[in-house]
């Protein structure tokens, strides 16, 4: 079984085989390349010409394109129907990868899925699909009955029509997974509140805790402390108190026998500073006796200076 180099495509596309109305340059390396010209949705029931701008194939669409290109499979030869690098690489993936049975003479229709996560655009020159030739050790007995274009499009139309809009329904089932998502979120937020809450309780008694020990270990600091200063207080009072009896006791020992020894003079000393009082009292005395005595006399000469002038 020998496979068909792009030299044998295109000279045999140019030629009008294998590929009608096909153009040689995309007859590449061992396969030719097959672009799109009309597309079909998963769900609906129409074709729409793909134009330059091209369609937009979103996440999980499911889409029909159909190519552009007839191909006509001799009775020696099977095509392989296969994915292109392309669209593999942005997560377009061809589901129908098949055979291309002996004696097929029609379109190709490649049904893809969009398992990327951004859109793809499907233009007029997108590779959808490509097919490699193999020729067989002889004719194929059962050959494929041509079929024409319009009973191959209504095929299509109603194979599209009775499928769903996306890939295995994943749209239908976005609209649960978002409900799911949501109660795992709202699931997941009061968890995380009830745990902090946990932790901020756990930090305000371990702070409550902590501030109660130092206010323990603190007020013990400060009994201490005023133990100590009272003790020393106590002590010095004491102290104080013993020195001061101390000193009383050596005064007495000591200055009381001059007192009692010294207590004879001062009786002298009082009676004689009674002595010398009474002296002044007489003295005083004596003075003004002396005094009225002769404001007596003197009253009696004028008394008699009166007597004679009458």
């Amino acid at each position: 079984m020998a496979v068909l180099s792009d030299k044998t495509l295109r000279e045999r596309i140019a030629n009008n085989e294998l590929i009608l109305d096909g153009r040689p340059e995309r007859a590449t390396h061992c396969s030719y390349e097959f672009t799109a010209a009309k597309i079909i949705f998963g769900g609906s029931s129409e074709f729409r010409t793909i134009s330059e701008s091209g369609e937009t194939v979103s996440p999980a669409r499911l889409v029909w394109v159909r190519a552009r290109e007839t191909i006509s499979v001799p009775p020696n030869m099977v095509g392989l129907w296969i994915q292109t690098q392309s669209l593999s690489r942005q997560g377009v993936l061809l589901l129908n990868i098949s055979l291309v049975e002996p004696g097929y003479k029609g379109y190709l229709t490649a049904v893809l899925v969009n398992f990327g996560k951004k859109d793809v655009v499907i233009g007029p020159t997108t590779t959808i699909a490509k097919v490699v030739f193999l020729a067989l050790d002889d004719h194929a007995i059962d050959e494929v009955k041509p079929s024409d274009s319009e009973s191959y499009d209504g095929l299509i139309l109603e194979m599209a029509a009775n499928a769903p809009a996306s890939f295995l329904r994943l749209e239908s089932f976005l609209p649960q997974l978002k409900e799911q998502a949501e109660e795992k979120l709202k699931f997941i937020d009061e968890q995380l509140t009830w745990k902090s809450e946990a932790i901020h309780k756990e930090a305000a008694r371990s702070m409550g805790m902590a501030a109660t020990q130092a206010k323990s270990e603190i007020a013990n600091d400060l009994r201490g402390v005023l133990r100590g200063s009272v003790v020393r207080w106590w002590g010095s009072a004491l102290l104080g108190f013993a020195a001061a009896c101390g000193a009383v006791w050596f005064g007495v020992i000591t200055l009381l026998p001059e007192l009692i020894a010294s207590h004879s003079n001062v009786d002298e000393l009082v009676q004689r500073a009674m002595k010398v009082q009474e002296a002044r009292k007489g003295e005083t005395l004596s003075g003004r006796l002396d005094a009225q005595a002769a404001e007596i006399e003197a009253l009696g000469r004028q008394l008699a200076d009166l007597e004679s002038e009458q």
